[in-house]
């Protein structure tokens, strides 16, 4: 896998991961401000789990940019997957609306061509 890949090829994926987890976000908090559980304690719960992806995505550009080899920030792709987890759950237990669901599935695809670069699990 080391090989099969450059490390632009797999900026290039990140930067798309990173474009598509913005939109994302956005308007995963607009949906859940339209919802009925609007203002409780789930809603928190679910935004965390969005916003600890959010974070562990930020970690690996930075980590990503720091080094020469792009390989050495395999674990840190390694933590997005697990941070992606509850949210793929979350989204997949949920119906919050056909352009969000498309959204994510438009990441989590992106999330699993960065996984298929690193040779690691899919979400």
């Amino acid at each position: 896998y080391r090989k099969k890949y450059n490390k632009k090829q797999v900026d290039n994926i990140i930067r798309q991961l990173e474009s598509s987890s913005n939109d994302f976000r956005r308007n995963f908090d607009r949906a859940l401000d339209r919802s009925r559980i609007d203002g409780t304690e789930r809603e928190d719960n679910f935004n965390s789990r969005v916003r600890r992806f959010e974070e562990s995505l930020n970690t690996l550009r930075g980590e990503f940019n720091r080094r020469d080899d792009w390989w050495e920030s395999r674990n840190n792709v390694q933590q997005m997957l697990e941070a992606a987890r509850p949210v793929s759950v979350m989204m997949n237990n949920r119906r919050l609306g056909g352009n969000l669901e498309s959204q994510w599935r438009r990441l989590r695809r992106n999330v699993n061509k960065l996984a298929g670069t690193y040779n690691l699990p899919l979400v």
